[in-house]
């Protein structure tokens, strides 16, 4: 037999096995292709269901720390509320006068706001303001005619 003839003959056997080859391979990644996508679709669905209990676990983790903080708030609104009943007290328990900034109720208006914000510089501007020279302002907005 030829060399010719041996190919021939090769091809013609190898033709059947060629001839369903590709229906082979597109059936094989078919099968990879599916398996693939249900693999993924499991891992998504998994990392949903731990994004949901993250997140409830956070809710949770919240309002115990919400909760603590309400009452840390109530506690401090208590005890400024007292301080305030109590200057307020003093305000109107002080003389009545006509003379508003160097009344008694104003002076006890002061001291009280002193107290409930130390450290301010109030000290410092007991004194009234000196005289500016220059036209005082009224109908004319203070400006020179």
């Amino acid at each position: 037999m030829s060399l010719v003839a041996a190919g021939a003959t090769l091809v013609a056997k190898a033709s059947g096995v060629l001839s369903w080859l590709p229906w082979a391979l597109a059936g094989a990644s078919l099968i990879a292709g599916a398996g693939g996508t249900l693999w993924y679709r499991s891992q998504y669905e998994s990392c949903l269901a731990a994004g949901a209990k993250a997140l409830a676990d956070q809710i949770e983790t919240d309002k115990v720390e919400n909760a603590k903080a309400v009452a840390a708030l109530n506690e401090q609104l208590r005890t400024v509320e007292n301080k305030v009943v109590t200057v307020t007290e003093r305000i109107y328990a002080a003389p009545k006068t006509n003379a508003c900034a160097d009344s008694p109720a104003m002076r006890a208006a002061s001291d009280g706001l002193r107290q409930l914000f130390p450290g301010g510089q109030a000290d410092g501007r007991r004194q009234s303001a000196p005289a500016v020279p220059g036209p005082a302002p009224g109908p004319g907005g203070g400006k020179r005619q």
